[in-house]
């Protein structure tokens, strides 16, 4: 077994009792969970540097053109001055149609 080093961590309170109830669950150490997690993370990194660079040659569009697009095909919609849709953040500045509700959870 390869040699381990000791790490001080502090977490939140509400997210050392989810390590905690995950640990208890999979009946391992809290140590062995965040050990799974970092140990991960450079993986995660890795995939998403494979999809960027699968992807770098396709064409790319100014996202104020794709929202045109998404408005004329009533995708999203803006709301007027002081109007907001039922369900969505104060500070959004567009809001899915309502025949995407149900595929979104957005209301």
């Amino acid at each position: 077994m390869p040699q381990r080093r000791r790490l001080t961590v502090y977490l939140k309170p509400k997210l050392f009792r989810a390590a905690k109830l995950r640990a208890a669950k999979g009946k391992r150490s809290v140590s062995a969970i965040v050990s799974e997690i970092v140990e991960g993370a450079p993986r995660e990194d890795e995939l998403d540097l494979v999809a960027i660079r699968e992807r770098e040659d396709e064409p790319s569009r100014p996202v104020q053109e794709i929202v045109r697009e998404w408005i004329r095909a009533r995708k999203i919609w803006r709301p007027r001055q002081g109007q907001r849709g039922e369900g969505t953040p104060a500070n959004s500045s567009y809001i899915l149609g309502s025949h995407l509700a149900p595929d979104c959870g957005v209301v």
